[in-house]
Formats: structure tokens, sequence, C-alpha cells
């Protein structure tokens, strides 16, 4: 993400009452998030080629969760299942697996 776009999640991210301005809209004045507000959050490991670490006073603010690589044919074949199966009536399932997999 850009320099910018992770200032703004600082910013409401910060204490009990982050706020968030929209200066995009022309607002002048901060909006101040839900008291349910959730941020849900994923990118790939800094060490891939072309990405950056998060800086330490956001990543500290997030659970972060490992999930290796999914190299299992069975598994990859349940997940295109799952994702495709509702708008193909016969998701080519086992050509889509393996084409990952090579």
């Amino acid at each position: 993400a850009s320099a910018e776009t992770i200032q703004r999640l600082s910013s409401i991210l910060e204490g009990e009452k982050g706020t968030i301005a929209l200066t995009e809209k022309g607002d002048t004045e901060s909006v101040q998030r839900h008291p349910n507000f959730r941020l849900f959050a994923c990118m790939n490991p800094g060490s891939d080629i072309g990405k950056k670490d998060l800086p330490s006073g956001i990543r500290n603010r997030f659970t972060e969760l490992f999930v290796d690589d999914i190299d299992a044919r069975e598994d990859l074949q349940i997940i295109v299942h799952e994702y495709l199966h509702e708008v193909m009536p016969r998701p080519p399932v086992a050509d889509l697996a393996d084409f990952y997999l090579t």
C-alpha cells in the first residue's frame, strides 16, 4: 500500500477514538470511527519481491497469522470448486488446480 494509505490506517486505528479525514471529498472535518469498527487485512510477506514490511507502529495493531502455500491438489480442488460452482455448472476444477501447481 502507498505511504498515504498506511498513514490513513494509522489515524483511524489511533487510540479509542480514531478518526479519518476524507480529504478526497473536500471534507475538512474528521470522521470518528464507529465503536464497533473492525479492520481485517491481508498481505504477502514483506520478503516477497517488491514488497515492504509494514511499519511497526501499524503492524503491532494487528494479529498476524501465517498461512502456508497450498500445494495439495485435493485442497486446491476444494477451493476452486467452492469459488466457482455457483457461477459455472461444471467448473474445470482439476484443470485449474493442475495449472496452479505447474
